[in-house]
């Protein structure tokens, strides 16, 4: 998780923390941000997307498929 979380620009994790670590509204930690709160949104919904994609990439379960042969499962 800490990871892809890194893996961020600088201000889509320091929105992803206010939001889901600091417990902030998207709404007041856009204003803390100094940004719109639509970009806020779009951004918080991109930053949502790319942790989904690099967590599900490092699944266990994910791993295992890699590894089985084909044929085997």
């Amino acid at each position: 998780m800490r990871a892809a979380v890194v893996a961020l620009d600088a201000k889509s994790r320091e929105l992803m923390m206010l939001v889901h670590w600091d417990g902030f509204s998207l709404a007041e930690a856009a204003r803390l941000l100094s940004m719109n709160e639509s970009t806020a949104r779009t951004r918080h919904g991109r930053a949502l997307r790319r942790l989904e994609k690099e967590l599900g990439e490092y699944s266990p379960s994910r791993r295992l498929n890699r590894t089985v042969p084909q044929g085997a499962r």
